[in-house]
């Protein structure tokens, strides 16, 4: 037992931020990912001194169309030997889901065909997942996010907007208290899109390419908005052990404007009927600056 309370301290030491960017954290974000403003960019831009950028655009629409292609051609991997078409691939015949996990009494949430049969006509090829959350990160910086999944048994795409606020708790500047206030706000947009495979009833897995973009709050910066892109990838389960649990992580690195951008997550949540109560840890790394705590939120399928 005491083994697992050291345990326990050394991660939540090292989960919480060392470095310290108490009334300055989201501005710190931005320096690490090397911000910029749209302003800034367009006029640096003409003149045609340097098309480095336009390249670089290009390089990453051709890796993202070439991926997409490939996922659309389908996996390779059809029960009956042969190579799938692109919808085939996509809505799998012979795969499926239940209207919610546990649904009927049965297990897990994906359900699969025996050898030479299919599945219920009532499964459902195309399901979908709307989730809020709210996450404190520590040192007066708080976090609420929206996603929504769509999934198929073999492909995922999904949307999340995160919007980090900074303050209104009040605090002290010398010897002065500093009426709460939301002292800066920082949005983040992604899309996410890949394969997902289910091994069985109980599993789903999925790994995706990440497009993501961090940009200001007019009312934070109203000079001189920065907006940042990023691209990179990420790994995601659900696993549905026993009624009425689902055990969920993600992992995720990309590159942000000049930086490393990181997610590590995980979440126990409670199924009931077609919602979902969860709770966990969310910790992400905009490179050195820590935006991690802990979450709750609920979820609906449909």
């Amino acid at each position: 037992m005491r083994a697992w309370w050291q345990v326990l301290v050394a991660t939540v030491v090292v989960l919480i931020p060392v470095q310290s960017w108490a009334g300055d954290r989201l501005n710190a974000a931005r320096k690490e990912a090397g911000a910029s403003s749209p302003s800034r960019s367009n006029s640096s831009s003409g003149g045609g001194s340097d098309s480095r950028g336009y390249d670089d655009d290009d390089d990453d629409e051709g890796v993202l169309s070439a991926i997409v292609g490939a996922l659309l051609r389908g996996s390779g991997d059809d029960d009956d030997g042969g190579c799938c078409t692109g919808r085939e691939s996509v809505m799998d015949e012979r795969r499926g889901f239940l209207p919610y996990p546990y649904a009927e009494g049965r297990e897990g949430y994906m359900v699969r065909a025996a050898p030479d049969s299919r599945i219920d006509p009532d499964t459902r090829h195309v399901v979908m997942r709307f989730g809020a959350e709210g996450a404190f990160l520590y040192e007066d910086v708080w976090r609420s996010s929206a996603q929504l999944r769509l999934m198929t048994p073999r492909f995922y795409v999904q949307g999340r907007y995160d919007l980090m606020l900074e303050g209104p708790t009040a605090r002290l500047d010398g010897d002065i208290e500093v009426q709460g206030k939301v002292r800066d706000r920082l949005h983040f947009a992604t899309f996410e899109l890949g394969p997902q495979f289910s091994p069985g009833e109980r599993l789903a897995v999925r790994f995706g390419v990440v497009g993501n973009i961090m940009f200001d709050d007019q009312r934070s910066l109203p000079e001189d908005p920065t907006v940042t892109p990023g691209l990179g990838a990420a790994a995601a389960f659900d696993l549905y052990p026993i009624r009425p649990l689902v055990v969920s992580g993600r992992g995720a690195i990309m590159r942000l404007g000049n930086t490393v951008f990181m997610e590590a997550r995980g979440t126990l949540g409670v199924s009931l009927n077609r919602v979902e109560v969860f709770a966990g840890y969310d910790h992400r790394m905009v490179g050195d600056v820590a935006l991690g705590g802990p979450v709750v939120g609920a979820a609906i399928r449909f």
